[in-house]
């Protein structure tokens, strides 16, 4: 198999040594930098296990939804270009319960579904992959890896790193030689001959701080300080807007004791994201914030969709009462919406115009909760945050589409399927 693939030195060595024993609780974990080769160096083996794979149980492919697995995962292994002879042997329909990979049935399951942890529950599982594993609650892991019954049976996963406590961290990087999980760190460096030249230190360049540590270097760093200590007035701040080739949402943050704050998402000509401008009503009641929501559009554009913060029951029924187009939940993940402003503001790619003065107040008070982190979370103060939230909602609930326009270093995008009218 390998000698019909282009794979580094570093890759294998893990192919060749995860070889951990699920069936006696033990991981194979590849983590590290984005853009590192670990993904497709666990792809490989994950192939190769399922090859061998014993006739006794079930095989399970898992990541936050059906989409990300295919985006993550499967798509990759029915790339030529990646998997050369071995793509054809991938089978999927994009959304489908189950894939046929060397004519093994796989079972693609999306762990943000309420439903996952009953149908794991009942599983036997001889071969699983996990994409993205810190994004797993420690619950479900731990019930995953006490479905790995069959003899021989392996269980591997792909994670960039959050923080130290995370549980990940602890029980399982931290802890491999106590419990025999075999764990590969990949830097950058280590996938440096299939990068473009310059690239590496482009990136290097563009992130800060933690978010340096945790993109570029690989490491599992706490979240401290300023959450976009990346933001600089002089290089996000614009003063005129470019043409906008689509204006594509408003995040609106609503609650009952703090203000509705919205931000009007636009698609540039020039193909970054451009926090248009803000809608910042007074209190009242629901049918008083549509009413001037209503008005806020007639002034700066009507947007392609609405994503609402999941808990304003009260305003989305009203929306949907006034005939306001593509309603929809928010996607409500701390973790993954600031991530991805995070990469946009660190390359420049989302500017935000000088009228939205409430956003640009909030970013530099914007910080991480000691006490969630001591927790193994990363969560920002819940004080003074509703534009920030606005802002992420619009970004990372968009992204399917501007992802086609606006490149990320880090394959690994928000997924936005958990969002529903």
């Amino acid at each position: 198999m390998l000698d019909r693939l282009s794979i580094s030195r570093k890759q294998a060595h893990s192919i060749a040594t995860a070889n951990a024993d699920a069936s006696r609780s033990q991981l194979n974990l590849w983590h590290g930098a984005v853009r590192s080769g670990k993904t497709i160096g666990s792809l490989v083996k994950f192939e190769m296990k399922l090859a061998d794979a014993p006739s006794t149980g079930e095989n399970v492919l898992i990541s936050r939804t059906r989409d990300t697995a295919y985006r993550n995962v499967l798509a990759p292994m029915m790339d030529p270009s990646l998997f050369g002879d071995l793509a054809s042997a991938v089978h999927y329909n994009r959304g489908a319960p189950t894939a046929n990979i060397l004519g093994e049935t796989v079972h693609v399951i999306g762990a943000s579904d309420v439903r996952a942890e009953s149908v794991i529950r009942g599983m036997t599982i001889k071969r699983s992959y996990c994409d993205e594993m810190t994004l797993m609650a420690e619950e479900f892991v731990s019930m995953l890896m006490s479905r790995h019954s069959v003899d021989d049976a392996w269980m591997g996963g792909t994670t960039n790193p959050d923080g130290p406590r995370h549980f990940l961290k602890r029980d399982y990087i931290d802890r491999a030689d106590e419990m025999g999980h075999r764990i590969f760190h990949f830097g950058l460096e280590d996938n440096r001959a299939h990068l473009p030249e310059g690239y590496i230190e482009a990136l290097d360049r563009q992130y800060t701080g933690m978010w340096n540590d945790r993109f570029i270097k690989g490491l599992w760093t706490m979240a401290d300080g300023v959450i976009y200590e990346m933001f600089d007035p002089t290089v996000h701040v614009v003063d005129q807007l470019p043409t906008m080739q689509q204006i594509l949402a408003i995040g609106i943050d609503d609650g009952v004791n703090h203000p509705a704050a919205g931000i009007l998402l636009g698609l540039g000509a020039d193909n970054r994201l451009y926090a248009m401008a803000e809608f910042a009503p007074p209190a009242g009641t629901p049918a008083d914030r549509t009413r001037l929501l209503r008005r806020f559009e007639n002034e700066h554009g009507t947007p392609d969709f609405h994503f609402v913060d999941p808990s304003a029951a009260a305003l989305k029924l009203q929306m949907n009462r006034e005939g306001f187009v593509n309603v929809a939940n928010a996607a409500n993940s701390h973790k993954l919406g600031i991530g991805v402003v995070a990469s946009l503001l660190s390359t420049q790619q989302l500017l935000i115009h000088n009228s939205c003065t409430n956003l640009l107040n909030e970013i530099p008070g914007y910080v991480w909760d000691s006490k969630a982190v001591e927790r193994g979370e990363d969560a920002p103060v819940k004080e003074n945050d509703d534009f920030c939230d606005a802002l992420r909602y619009a970004v990372a609930t968009s992204q399917f589409q501007w992802r086609h326009a606006v490149p990320l270093p880090d394959d690994h995008r928000f997924d936005t399927e958990e969002t529903a009218a």
